[in-house]
């Protein structure tokens, strides 16, 4: 995301994880799911389809390319966890004696071993008290369980972050963008 005159815009980029340069790049005054589908057409206008997609989870992201395979970046995943206990659980010792378990379910490199680790967080979530947390993994599952153990999906989004880092240390040395055109063109 930019500010420019004290608007806010997003700044979406396509980048392909083989080479990690960039495919597309758009800067829209929204990330509602119009924007995403018209990414979506950029993409097939430019004839570069890709078949799989992997993101953080946007909502608005599953109406970018209703056809490719798309997959949830792990690694906001994880970061997710420690944010939904610190919003559900009050003390320490409380967050730390349900995280370890939590965390744990994607830290291996084979899917039966994450489906074995959520069924016994499932049988446990009423007494740790993270039953919304598991529900909405187990309807995610299909997403975040592709990449594991894969050599061809990602598992995570660390190209692109690694895009956007180099692109913060040049935009807090700017200064920032006057206007939308100027940030365009740069």
């Amino acid at each position: 995301w930019l500010k420019i005159r004290g608007r806010w815009h997003y700044w979406f980029v396509v980048l392909d994880v083989a080479t990690e340069l960039p495919v597309l790049a758009v800067l829209l005054p929204s990330r509602s799911q119009w924007a995403c589908r018209w990414i979506g057409r950029q993409l097939r206008l430019l004839k570069h389809v890709p078949r799989v997609i992997i993101t953080d989870g946007l909502q608005a992201y599953a109406s970018l390319l209703p056809g490719a395979k798309h997959v949830l970046c792990r690694f906001h995943h994880q970061q997710g966890v420690t944010h939904w206990l610190k919003q559900h659980f009050a003390t320490e010792a409380e967050i730390n004696a349900r995280k370890p378990a939590m965390k744990r379910l994607f830290q291996t490199r084979d899917k039966r071993t994450v489906r074995r680790r959520l069924a016994r967080l499932k049988a446990r979530a009423a007494e740790l008290g993270i039953t919304p947390w598991v529900r909405r993994v187990d309807e995610k599952l299909p997403q975040l369980i592709g990449s594991v153990g894969s050599v061809r999906l990602p598992s995570t989004t660390n190209a692109i972050e690694r895009f956007f880092r180099a692109f913060q240390r040049f935009y807090a040395t700017r200064g920032g963008f006057h206007s939308v055109l100027s940030a365009k063109r740069e």
